[in-house]
């Protein structure tokens, strides 16, 4: 159990943040072999399995991918959270639709994601207290729309479960 240190200050940035996630990598969960915990609450690093695993770059719809944490206090008093990444993939065609179903069938996976926010990046899906076992199922929905404005495309959805407040990732993403 961890005591309480010290305040959390409001500074000047805090004036101005934004919302959205800007860019977005995942790799199987089993590609990586493990985040290495830096000195503050972040990884600096990923190591990989092998020198051919690799976080791949997910391009997707502008301001269409958010992140949100639902926390739930358990029987026993400890705390965990859901986690969920919403994404849109615009235009249904087979080209998008093959990677899609890639993630769909994948057995789990982690999420590397940059927000508009300075440029921060987070990982979700593996944590110190779950480790592999936070990693995230994908589910998909597909959809044409009713109108000509509307979206034709895929709506993914990353969703697992964590028992930390998501840790910034300060290293450079293996691509």
């Amino acid at each position: 159990m961890s005591l309480l240190t010290g305040p959390i200050n409001k500074v000047c940035d805090d004036e101005n943040t934004r919302g959205g996630i800007f860019r977005m990598w995942v790799a199987n969960r089993d590609a990586v072999n493990t985040f290495v915990v830096g000195t503050d609450h972040e990884y600096s690093s990923v190591t990989m399995i092998d020198g051919t695993s690799v976080f791949f770059p997910m391009e997707f719809t502008d301001f269409s991918a958010q992140h949100t944490s639902e926390g739930e206090l358990g029987d026993s008093g400890s705390s965990t959270k859901t986690d969920t990444i919403e994404v849109v993939f615009p235009r249904r065609e087979k080209v998008k639709a093959t990677a899609i179903q890639e993630l769909f069938t994948s057995c789990k996976v982690y999420v590397i994601y940059q927000t508009y926010n300075s440029d921060k990046k987070f990982i979700v899906g593996f944590d110190e207290i779950l480790r592999e076992g936070g990693a995230m199922r994908v589910n998909v929905t597909e959809n044409t729309g009713l109108d000509l404005g509307d979206v034709n495309g895929y709506s993914v959805s990353f969703n697992g479960r964590s028992a930390e407040v998501t840790r910034e990732f300060t290293g450079t993403v293996p691509v």
